[in-house]
């Protein structure tokens, strides 16, 4: 099991087959449990170190998940809650897609941050206090982030519209 499929699942298996044992010993069908003099189960085959990185996502894949994201969030009959929570993640792919920031970069961004005028976001990066920087932004995100702004408003701490008022 550990060579074939890796030592996480084999202690896995093993788990799962001291626990039917031991609920056999518990009632009487057996006298011990074996599984306890097995020893810990690991792996000897070394791990594979290659990995692909010759491409990432194509321009047209990039376009379908965005718009994929997109058309999930304008899906009839949603929950408003569950549209909004789609439109921020469609949002924050297309974001991502658009600028190539990190996750924690994108999440800081505040609307004060973005000049939608002159198509730029200012970054604060995360990995060092140098790594804040001005980006220029697509065409297209630029639209988005404008429609966005449009539908949500354009002043707060984030990217993010505001629920409805709650009772």
């Amino acid at each position: 099991m550990a060579e074939a499929h890796g030592s996480a699942s084999a202690k896995k298996a093993k788990s799962v087959l001291h626990g039917v044992i031991g609920y056999a010993v518990d009632n009487g069908v057996l006298s011990s449990d074996a599984t306890r003099q097995v020893r810990t189960v690991t792996s000897t085959a070394a791990k594979s170190k290659v990995r692909d990185h010759t491409r990432a996502m194509t321009r047209s894949e990039r376009d379908h998940v965005i718009q994929a994201t997109l058309l999930a969030a304008r899906e009839p009959g949603l929950n408003p809650r569950t549209r909004r929570k789609r439109r921020a993640t469609a949002d924050l792919i297309a974001f991502l897609a658009g600028t190539g920031a990190r996750i924690d970069e994108a999440r800081r961004v505040r609307w004060q941050d973005i000049n939608l005028e002159r198509g730029r976001v200012y970054l604060r990066g995360t990995k060092s206090e140098t790594s804040d920087r001005w980006l220029n932004l697509p065409d297209w995100l630029v639209e988005q982030l404008a429609a966005r702004a449009a539908d949500c408003g354009h002043r707060g701490l984030r990217l993010r519209c505001a629920g409805p008022a709650r009772p």
